[in-house]
Parts: C-alpha cells; sequence; structure tokens
C-alpha cells in the first residue's frame, strides 16, 4: 500500500464485530477510512473512531461506485475490505426464498460489487482487496446449507 496518511480505505460491514476492529486498525495506521454498514449505526462508530461513515447495501452495485467515489475524496483509494455478511443457517428446504435471495446477495454478490468498484477506483497504482469469510467459507459446515 502507498505511504499512511496519502490513501483512503473502505471496509463494508464496519458498524460492529470484526468490520468495526478492521476500521479502527486502519484508521490508528493513518488511512483516510470510509467505514459503511446497512445499519444507522455506522454513523456513531465512524464518528467514535474517526472515520467517514456511509450507510451503504452491499447489494446495489451503484452503491459500491458511490462508496469508491466518497473514499477517493479523501485520498487515492488503497484497500477495499469486504467484510459485510449475513448467516441464516437452515437446511436448503427450510430456508425461505427471501432468506436464501438474501444470503446470495449480500455474501456472494456483494462481495464481487464491492471488488469490481474498488478496482475499477484503484487507478494505475492499484491496491488491495480483502474478503472477509466466516469458517463456512473454507469448508461445508453443517447447518450452513447456502
Amino acid at each position: 500500500m502507498a505511504s499512511v496518511g496519502t490513501t483512503s480505505c473502505v471496509v463494508t460491514g464496519g458498524a460492529r464485530g470484526i468490520g468495526r476492529a478492521i476500521a479502527e486498525r486502519m484508521v490508528a495506521r493513518g488511512h483516510r477510512v470510509v467505514v459503511t454498514d446497512v445499519s444507522e449505526a455506522v454513523t456513531a462508530t465512524a464518528e467514535e473512531i474517526g472515520a467517514a461513515g456511509l450507510v451503504h447495501d452491499v447489494r446495489d452495485p451503484d452503491a459500491h461506485r458511490a462508496v469508491a467515489a466518497e473514499a477517493a475524496r479523501h485520498a487515492p483509494l488503497a484497500a477495499w475490505f469486504n467484510n459485510a455478511g449475513v448467516g441464516d443457517d437452515g437446511t436448503l428446504v427450510a430456508l425461505t426464498d427471501e432468506q436464501v435471495r438474501r444470503l446470495v446477495e449480500v455474501n456472494l454478490l456483494g462481495t464481487m460489487w464491492g471488488t469490481r468498484a474498488a478496482l475499477d477506483a484503484f487507478g494505475p497504482a492499484g491496491g488491495d482487496v480483502v474478503n472477509v469469510a466466516s469458517l463456512a467459507g473454507l469448508t461445508p459446515a453443517p447447518g450452513y446449507s447456502v
């Protein structure tokens, strides 16, 4: 990554938990951080950690482009953390159509839209994309059919 303080980064799903911890670490390292979340709590989180905060639904490709543009207003984009995710457990038969759709749209398409927006925004210097996944992303997990 470029030198500290001269770059921005995006952390999706950053209002709490792992995303917030990533955002805090990046702020501590001097990066201009844009933290996003579908929850309005992102505003308070951003204020508390010294970042910019945006309400952002990762299912919307245009919203990712808007987030990338916001990050570029702070400094050249150098890193994008696809951290937003949801988890509904249950057998495929037991999950509703809406649950299956949400799981795919947030966990798969949200990551793809974020990666695409980041790659488009990095410019000639390039950048880093980090995709955060649960253990279910590494191996089949009982109860997590989707």
